[in-house]
């Protein structure tokens, strides 16, 4: 019987050229569909961002006082979109690739302990977009031997990455304010 780990070896095997590890970035960073319990940017908001520029596009050429709403469909659902849907989405995949790169970064400035050679840049943006991705497959960056704050990175990645950002953020902001408010009536 053929384990999961087994099959990932493969792929990761059969995807460790540059190329291939790069495709497989890319599909960890987009993630899974939406309302699925996989991580990533999700493949609705990447096509929301895709149909906002055309939107635009086709805004810019129809005459002033033309009228078009916009909509997509999630399954069977037909779902109206706006500016402000469309600035939500941008927001959420700018916050969701500045920390990519904020998480790459840290892990790219790190030495593995046991060899003493600094870690690639192509297996620090592997690891954090597994990490953040949760999608839990690793290039060999994630090991018991890993330096603490290598660990930790990637523990704050799959952690953001599972809750969503925002929701994570505004719980953060929400118990600031409110121990601040409890302090402030002592």
């Amino acid at each position: 019987m053929i384990t999961e780990k087994q099959v990932f070896e493969k792929i990761i095997t059969r995807f460790d050229t540059s190329n291939g590890v790069f495709v497989l970035i890319i599909l960890m960073l987009i993630g899974g569909g939406t309302c699925s319990t996989a991580g990533g940017i999700k493949q609705m908001r990447i096509y929301m961002m895709y149909k906002a520029i055309a939107w635009r596009l086709r805004q810019s050429l129809l005459p002033g006082n033309a009228v078009k709403r916009d909509y997509l469909w999630e399954g069977d659902l037909k779902v109206y979109t706006n500016n402000e849907k469309h600035f939500d989405v941008a927001s959420f995949v700018f916050l969701y690739l500045g920390l990519y790169v904020l998480g790459t970064m840290v892990i790219a400035l790190s030495t593995d302990p046991v060899t003493g050679i600094a870690y690639s840049l192509r297996d620090a943006m592997f690891e954090f977009a597994s990490s953040i991705g949760t999608v839990g497959i690793s290039i060999g960056v994630s090991t018991t031997s890993a330096p603490l704050h290598v660990i930790w990175t990637e523990s704050l990645g799959m952690l953001l990455g599972r809750l969503e950002f925002f929701v994570v953020f505004i719980a953060i902001i929400k118990l600031f304010r409110d121990s601040l408010s409890l302090v402030g009536k002592r």
